[in-house]
């Protein structure tokens, strides 16, 4: 635009209005709210939420720097840099195959040395979600986080936001528990009732049962290949909390991912666990929560569903 012939003004000019529009509060996110394209193939807005690292090794007079998670391509070296971390929050649109992948941001907030990256994150989605402006005020929302995601802070602060459901990854070595449930014919007793049963440990299938749903469809990946996810789901699974944190009144879905090729290889490393956290999170279906995390740009070609024990 500085070089258009009929702009009058200096190249800074730009600069000095981008900063004078962006002291406005609130008025970006609201213009991407209002173009901010609505969903049609599923009934729920999709979100991601992630900290990113802006490496600063050479500001030595840069106020508040601190030390960043940065990934770096020396094997052997330490992922940490110097810098700043910020917090986004972006929606996910949907989009068919041939689309190239976009996001929209809608806000982003610095990190301050003091303060937990997953903690505002959580403050940014709720506030968002509360803006009555956005056309996603009131609706089902999923949002999709790593791992570090998952932890108990985050997912109960999430839960002030009745709309939202968190489709969180955990690590392989997490345990949880299924609800206690008492025998039919076991007695009241005196004391601390009991909420937690039987014990599930990601990487121990001995601990596993029976999955209450079993789903597998095929995906068509950028290069052509067919492969096949199998989700299996273990509903009202619980996790471990603290005096401060009641985790046993918060059950959530335990999704396990597998993705083979047209050979029944596994196409990664190991299976992919997943959780869908939320007062209102068994409104998504299984197939649609773990393509939120998963694979979103992969168009489905067909889905077949299979529920053991007439679940």
């Amino acid at each position: 635009m500085s070089l258009h012939a009929l702009f009058q003004r200096q190249h800074s000019s730009v600069y000095a209005a981008i900063r004078s529009f962006a002291e406005q509060e609130g008025v970006l996110r609201k213009l991407a709210g209002m173009a901010a394209p609505r969903p049609k193939q599923h009934a729920f807005w999709r979100m991601s939420v992630d900290v990113t690292a802006n490496p600063r090794p050479y500001a030595r007079t840069l106020a508040e720097r601190q030390y960043v998670y940065a990934p770096a391509p020396t094997p052997g070296q330490k992922p940490v840099a110097v810098g700043h971390a910020y917090s986004s929050v972006l929606l996910l649109p949907e989009r068919e195959r041939a689309e190239p992948p976009w996001v929209v941001p809608l806000d982003v907030r610095r990190v301050r040395p003091e303060e937990d990256g997953e903690w505002v994150g959580a403050e940014m989605l709720c506030a968002l979600l509360a803006d009555e402006s956005m056309p996603w005020h009131g609706e089902l929302v999923a949002v999709a986080g790593d791992v570090k995601y998952s932890k108990r802070a985050f997912l109960l602060r999430l839960t002030a936001c009745p709309n939202a459901v968190a489709v969180t990854r955990v690590r392989s070595n997490r345990v949880f528990y299924r609800t206690y449930e008492p025998p039919p014919d076991a007695k009241p007793k005196r004391g601390h009732p009991r909420w937690y049963g039987a014990r599930f440990a990601l990487n121990d299938p001995a601990t596993w049962h029976t999955p209450d749903a079993v789903l597998s469809w095929e995906i068509t990946s950028a290069r052509g290949k067919v492969h096949t996810v199998t989700v299996r789901a273990w509903k009202q699974m619980l996790m471990r909390g603290r005096r401060q944190e009641a985790m046993h009144m918060r059950p959530f879905t335990l999704l396990r991912v597998e993705v083979r090729d047209a050979s029944g290889r596994l196409v990664h490393r190991r299976p992919m666990w997943l959780i869908l956290f939320g007062p209102r999170h068994q409104e998504l279906p299984l197939q649609a929560a773990t393509a939120t995390y998963y694979c979103p740009v992969f168009k489905p070609r067909m889905s077949t569903a299979r529920r053991p024990g007439g679940v």
